[in-house]
């Protein structure tokens, strides 16, 4: 992202502190414990402390460290990703796992209504790699549209042909499929690609779309509206997330540390100038220095709850737990989540077709799933207490504007055409109508209030959260300016996707590793 174009570089000539193995300074490998007696051990100085491993801190640490004078302290919470979390299809598994912060989000009042106590898991990676080690590994940029809004809240450097260069500098492509060559970039360090075996399934959907009246095409080229397979973030159909692709190369560089297992607890701030950090390791608490800047990219949930712990958010938050204000900031406050639904079901009836479904698949039902981009609804990020270990209070807040409601009720319109095209036909595709005991109790199947009661009850946060550090040029309604710098404290930046002002149409991952 940009901080790793804005940051200085300069010779230094305190302290460096080297793994015991620099040849692979991931050690060691035990759980994070707290006893608070024991005294704080000094980690060293470095250049550059960078919190969190994943889709924007594992770019900006390669980055940083191709500069040879530079030092840079990686900090994760997390362990080494397990060679299995390279297999896309793990992710299920991996998620709620002890690679997953385990997170849940508040109960909700407008969704997961099908849910016990309307909540539902958050899932954030605790490992190296971050959530780009356990998420889907979808490739998409978003709009031009989107980045333009960026820049006219006063962001200036982020129109999408400014971050265009940057897109194609991570991408290695490499599709079997036509793409518009312009927009991609074929030498970078991630694999991006659309899996060659598409069942007939797939082709008949996109002549279905046409028939609707879309354009077939590359959605992350010069028609960012077209309908297409999907692009993936997948090196021969293993995962290629940060840890892959911008971590593990550089491991041998000797001005790199990464210490695995660490809880960051607190940034260290001295008359408004981030000094450093104190985190956990072992049962042992280390206080690490840094002589030109702490970035946190321990994105869009331990972000916030890191800058509100060290002082830095909502005075009236702060407050509530005995933090004294460094800097009131709306930390956490523009928190806002895609909304995914999946409750439109269909089966396909033509045995001519066997091969709609791969040979492995035995089913013959079918989902279309709906995401609403860009939700209207805006949630939040708190603090449980002034505790590291206490999760944060994370609500989404889905669905409290009623705008996005109906918006998803118009796509539904929109699919329930599918039903009337050729393709569709060839295939003998029906509709699956669920029961919902709640919503059939009130309302007449397939009605318009029917559906709005389906979304609230099984519509759940995409995991695609943005804006709890959002970018802007006044402190009032941001946290970091256009450069991703701190308002109000020197030497601090958020790196990640929490900086975002507005969602993209899209899965925010590649726009973090841009």
């Amino acid at each position: 992202m940009q901080a790793t174009r804005a940051c200085e570089t300069s010779r230094r000539n305190s302290t460096e502190r080297r793994s015991k193995n620099p040849k692979n300074p991931l050690w060691p490998r035990k759980s994070i414990s707290f006893d608070r007696t024991i005294s704080i051990l000094d980690y060293g100085t470095y250049d550059f402390i960078i919190v969190g491993s994943g889709s924007a801190g594992g770019v900006l640490v390669n980055r940083l460290t191709e500069l040879e004078n530079v030092t840079v302290l990686l900090v994760e919470a997390g362990s080494e990703d397990p060679l299995i979390s390279k297999i896309l299809g793990i992710l299920s598994y991996m998620q709620q796992s002890s690679y997953d912060w385990g997170y849940y989000t508040t109960p909700q009042a407008n969704s997961l209504l099908a849910y016990i106590n309307k909540t539902k898991p958050y899932a954030r990676g605790k490992v190296l790699g971050g959530s780009s080690t356990l998420n889907g590994a979808v490739n998409t940029r978003g709009s031009a549209e989107n980045y333009e809004k960026w820049v006219e809240l006063g962001n200036d450097g982020w129109a999408y042909e400014e971050c265009l260069p940057y897109f194609k500098k991570m991408e290695k492509a490499d599709f079997s499929v036509d793409i518009d060559d312009e927009f991609h970039g074929f030498d970078g360090p991630v694999h991006v690609n659309v899996p060659e075996d598409t069942p007939v399934l797939g082709e008949e959907l996109i002549n279905a779309f046409i028939e609707l009246g879309k354009n077939e095409g590359d959605y992350n080229g010069a028609d960012q509206f077209a309908v297409s397979r999907v692009q993936t973030l997948l090196d021969y159909n293993t995962r290629s997330g940060t840890a892959h692709s911008y971590l593990r190369p550089i491991l041998n560089r000797t001005n790199l540390v990464i210490s695995l297992e660490s809880l960051a607890t607190k940034i260290l701030i001295s008359d408004h100038v981030a000094t450093g950090i104190e985190f956990w390791k072992n049962g042992t608490k280390y206080t690490a220095s840094a002589e030109k800047e702490v970035i946190l990219s321990a994105g869009v949930i331990n972000s916030p709850q890191l800058l509100m712990l060290s002082g830095i958010g909502p005075k009236e938050e702060l407050d509530k737990h005995g933090i004294d204000t460094i800097a009131d900031l709306p930390v956490g406050q523009n928190f806002v989540d895609q909304v995914y639904f999946q409750g439109i079901f269909y089966r396909y009836t033509n045995t001519n077709y066997s091969q709609a479904f791969d040979v492995l698949n035995t089913y013959s039902d079918i989902s279309i799933d709906l995401i609403l981009l860009l939700p209207k609804s805006i949630g939040n990020v708190r603090l449980a207490s002034a505790d590291p270990r206490d999760f944060p209070l994370i609500d989404p807040n889905l669905f409290s504007d009623p705008e996005d409601l109906e918006t998803m009720y118009k796509a539904i319109e929109f699919l329930q055409n599918l039903e009337n095209t050729t393709a569709f036909d060839r295939l003998g595709i029906e509709p699956i109508i669920l029961d919902l005991p709640d919503c059939d109790a009130d309302f007449e199947k397939q009605s318009k209030d029917w559906w709005i009661c389906s979304l609230q009850y099984l519509s759940i946060a995409s995991l695609h959260g943005i804006g709890t550090t959002r970018m802007g040029n006044e402190s009032q309604n941001s946290v970091v300016s256009s450069t991703l710098k701190v308002h109000g404290i020197k030497s601090l930046r958020v790196v990640d996707c929490g900086i975002m002002p507005h969602q993209v149409s899209g899965h925010p991952s590649t726009p973090a590793m841009m």
